[in-house]
């Protein structure tokens, strides 16, 4: 477990603005077991169903994905073992 705070400080005179970007804030990634390919392919993957990702605001990963959130559970099955 983790407790993560991220703060930025602009350390130089000029004004900083930060303009919307799809891309930020912080990421990680699941065990690869988590992960099956479809057809060989890198981009063309899809998650295993005993792969789940549970947030304070919704228990779905696709609906919490991009979303700012005060905790996150992610937890699956790894070789036949609970990972949580």
């Amino acid at each position: 477990m983790w407790d993560i705070e991220i703060v930025q400080h602009n350390i130089s005179n000029s004004t900083l603005k930060i303009l919307k970007h799809h891309y930020g804030g912080l990421a990680f990634r699941g065990r690869d077991l988590w992960v099956k390919n479809k057809t060989g392919q890198k981009n063309n993957c899809f998650l295993q169903e005993d792969f789940k990702i549970i947030t304070n605001t919704s228990d779905s990963r696709v609906v919490s994905n991009h979303t700012i959130v005060e905790w996150i559970n992610m937890y699956g099955t790894i070789l036949g073992k609970n990972a949580i």
